[in-house]
């Protein structure tokens, strides 16, 4: 994103190693582990239900179709797909279900209630 001219300016400015220590430390805090997805994951041009690639998404475009005719939201499936990614990597040692767009279901105990520390 740094090499974007529109873009790089504002994102150098953002101090995102500050904002990461910031994350590190509140995830300490609670207890919770923070990790990182690889920054060549291609988060948005892979569909989240069939996992086809599209290798010619750009920037502009908000909503595209994969060519299995699923209609995908760029910023919604992105999340999808680092959240999906996330359960690759801790592998956890339950059966996982991924958490699909196309019918919003959420799934690995509801995403955070295993997560989250009890508030009383």
């Amino acid at each position: 994103m740094v090499k974007n001219r529109k873009l790089s300016k504002h994102i150098a400015d953002a101090s995102w190693s500050n904002f990461v220590n910031l994350l590190q430390y509140k995830c300490h805090w609670y207890a919770m582990e923070l990790v990182k997805v690889d920054r060549f994951n291609p988060s948005s041009k892979t569909c989240s239900v069939c996992g086809w690639i599209n290798e010619h998404l750009n920037l502009s475009t908000r909503q595209w179709t994969c060519k299995n005719a699923h209609v995908l939201d760029r910023d919604h499936n992105a999340s999808i797909n680092i959240l999906n990614e996330e359960l690759r990597i801790h592998r956890l040692g339950r059966s996982i279900t991924k958490v699909q767009s196309s019918n919003k279901t959420t799934s690995v105990a509801q995403l955070d209630e295993a997560r989250s520390p009890s508030r009383l």
